[in-house]
């Protein structure tokens, strides 16, 4: 779209008395958000949230707080903060994020939605389920009018699924995450890679209300269908490792837990290193399921921590 004569103006003035272009801008983008994506990639989160940290006070020097590169700045800090259980600092953030999306973008603007649930996903991490409800309901609302086979929209019955979970409201549960499953296979066929995590969580709902063989069968093909698409030691597959071995550990079949919690723990100790905070979850599933399987009588079913 070409720009009105007198936009032209405004923006040949603003460039020439700022200093501003979109190069600059890409490039810093590059160099700051880009750079704490690769770190968050590698699990080095300590080093991420000082990354954006700069990241933040770079982009709101340059360009003011109402801009998308502050936007993303915000929301990779409050990744950051939430990765390492620092909930209370990750919730202004994505707050922040949220307001600037919206002014910049609108409130049923994907962009905006996408914060909305990543702030959901970290209500859900510090088990603040009412407020992961909450956000949820508001994003579906705009999603409604995407149609019912909506990818999106069924992502967002998914976390919500997994919050009711959470709240132990099972059968409400069961019904968004089948209706969730449902859209992806059609989208994507049955065996899509990116199914496995809502075939995974039907089964974390199935061990919830302790109907153990049927969450085996779940954890089964989830695990097989992430271990035939990314290999057996890919770190997501060491996620689905950990999180079959809860089941086992709620069975009180701890050597079989054991098992899990080992091989989840070595591929993450060699991916990220043994102070990475998913593979201090598997080491700490691993000590309690060794624990419990030396005492005598044996301890009923243990909770342990998914991934």
């Amino acid at each position: 779209m070409k720009l009105a004569p007198a936009r032209l103006l405004l923006a040949a003035s603003f460039v020439a008395t700022t200093g501003w272009s979109l190069d600059a801008e890409f490039k810093l983008d590059a160099e700051l958000n880009g750079r704490v994506s690769e770190l968050i990639e590698l699990h080095r989160y300590a080093e991420a949230k000082e990354a954006a940290k700069k990241a933040v006070e770079s982009f709101s020097a340059a360009y003011g707080t109402r801009h998308e590169g502050t936007a993303k700045s915000l929301r990779n800090l409050a990744l950051c903060h939430t990765r390492l259980g620092e909930f209370a600092d990750a919730e202004p953030l994505y707050l922040k994020a949220v307001t600037i999306r919206e002014q910049v973008y609108g409130p049923k603007n994907p962009h905006t939605l996408g914060t909305l649930e990543e702030l959901a996903d970290l209500y859900q991490d510090a088990k603040a389920y009412e407020k992961a409800e909450v956000v949820l309901k508001r994003v579906l609302k705009v999603q409604d009018l995407w149609g019912e086979k909506h990818v999106g929209r069924a992502r967002t019955m998914e976390r919500l699924g997994v919050v009711y979970i959470g709240m132990a409201r099972f059968e409400e549960a069961e019904v968004l995450l089948k209706k969730a499953l449902a859209v992806f296979e059609e989208a994507n066929g049955a065996k899509f890679i990116g199914n496995a995590n809502c075939i995974e969580e039907q089964a974390r709902l199935k061990q919830e209300m302790e109907s153990y063989q049927q969450a085996e069968l779940l954890y089964r093909r989830a695990l097989a269908m992430v271990e035939t698409g990314q290999g057996p030691k890919h770190p997501r597959t060491a996620a689905f490792l950990n999180n079959f071995g809860t089941l086992y550990s709620a069975m009180g079949e701890y050597e079989k837990a054991q098992t899990y919690f080992q091989r989840a723990f070595d591929i993450l100790n060699k991916s990220y290193g043994p102070e990475d905070p998913d593979a201090q979850i598997s080491l700490r599933n691993l000590a309690s399921a060794k624990a419990a399987a030396g005492q005598v009588p044996r301890p009923k079913g243990q909770r342990s921590i998914v991934i």
